[in-house]
């Protein structure tokens, strides 16, 4: 029998011993507690919620016993929120590969004093769950769980230039609205402005970056952008774009 022949078997002989092994060790799975992945709210009763949440799944070992292990619905400083850590034990979670799949789950919810119109807070992240309806939504985390409902708002704009990733505390001071109806944007953008800001920018401060003029559509998330140009006027927007809020403008400076 070659060498090779002889390792090959006695590896796979010493395979088999590890799996008996490990198959019948009666050694008891190590359960650890976990915070929940919430997806979802819903009122089951005045005083009542059902929340629903995504466990890792895959394993008989990945998740079991989502509950509220922690509930402050009377707290003397913040009357308007409710508290909840929403957990789950498993032996996987851990483990690389070991829970490669997720399954839904909901966890009761029952209050002293009736849900009303207070938030919902789990596991002390924000933002917050709101109520609406017979369901809850996450409140935006800038914008809070009632955004303006005027899209032109400067509160939406000032959202939008987030994505831009210019700097949060300049970040008005870098656009300037040239026109907007509700549903479409003319925004001047000045990176420049973050770069030098003038009240706190060095003398010698310089910047490379030129006044952009940037069109926008409000989309379900906020505002998108669908065209730029440095140019004066439409010429580079889409068709179906209002000419009333661009044709008479100069170019960006």
């Amino acid at each position: 029998m070659g060498e090779y022949r002889k390792w090959l078997l006695g590896a796979l002989a010493l395979a088999g011993v590890i799996a008996v092994v490990v198959a019948f060790s009666g050694e008891p799975p190590e359960w650890t507690t976990f915070t929940a992945e919430v997806v979802g709210v819903h009122r089951t009763g005045e005083r009542t919620a059902a929340i629903e949440v995504s466990l890792p799944a895959g394993d008989s070992l990945c998740a079991r016993d989502p509950h509220i292990e922690l509930l402050q619905d009377q707290e003397p400083g913040r009357p308007d929120i409710i508290y909840a850590n929403v957990v789950y034990s498993s032996a996987r979670a851990n483990v690389v590969g070991g829970c490669p799949t997720t399954a839904p789950a909901e966890v009761p919810l029952t209050v002293a004093a009736p849900l009303g119109d207070r938030v919902l807070m789990f596991n002390s992240l924000n933002p917050p769950w709101t109520a609406d309806g017979d369901h809850y939504r996450r409140c935006h985390p800038r914008l809070g769980c009632h955004p303006p409902a005027d899209r032109c708002d400067q509160a939406w704009i000032t959202q939008f230039t987030f994505s831009l990733d210019v700097p949060t505390r300049h970040a008005d001071s870098m656009t300037t609205t040239r026109g907007c109806d509700g549903q479409w944007l003319v925004l001047d953008f000045n990176r420049a402005a973050g770069e030098c800001p003038a009240l706190d920018g060095a003398p010698t401060c310089r910047s490379d970056a030129h006044p952009v003029r940037l069109f926008l559509r409000s989309a379900p998330a906020g505002w998108e952008t669908v065209a730029s140009t440095r140019e004066a006027g439409c010429a580079e927007v889409p068709a179906e774009f209002p000419r009333t809020l661009c044709q008479n403008l100069p170019a960006p400076a």
